[in-house]
């Protein structure tokens, strides 16, 4: 019996329901062939990383019960390739400074600029 695992798929972890769907809607836009997961926090995060490939992960900071550094750091000890993407409304030099240790490849605070996003996304993608 063979193992199949599931195509490539980008994780989005966001807990406000409508930055969500616009996240889905441009990132898919943006990626034929990879399947969008979404979740609102950071365990179940960690939990999609372990099932599949996941070359990209784009995920809030501010959220309930584990803000976006805390599942940064355990995925890039479990899978160092996933680039990770932390969107914030609270920017300021002592969290970009966090975020690049705990592995943060891109930091995008809010509002997002959509442009960079889909720079993003398609240069993690190009890569893998």
């Amino acid at each position: 019996m063979t193992d199949v695992r599931p195509s490539p798929a980008i994780l989005l972890v966001e807990d406000e329901p409508d930055i969500l769907i616009i996240l889905r809607r441009l990132v898919h836009s943006l990626t034929p062939g990879y399947e969008i997961i979404t979740t609102d926090d950071g365990e179940t995060a960690l939990v999609e990383v372990s099932r599949r490939r996941v070359p990209l992960v784009i995920t809030d900071y501010h959220m309930p019960r584990m803000n976006g550094l805390s599942p940064a750091v355990k995925l890039k000890q479990r899978v160092p390739q996933t680039h990770i993407a932390l969107i914030t409304a609270y920017d300021n030099a002592e969290l970009r400074k966090q975020a690049g240790v705990c592995g943060v490849d891109y930091y995008l605070p809010k509002p997002i600029p959509l442009a960079t996003l889909e720079q993003i996304v398609c240069e993690v993608l190009a890569s893998t």
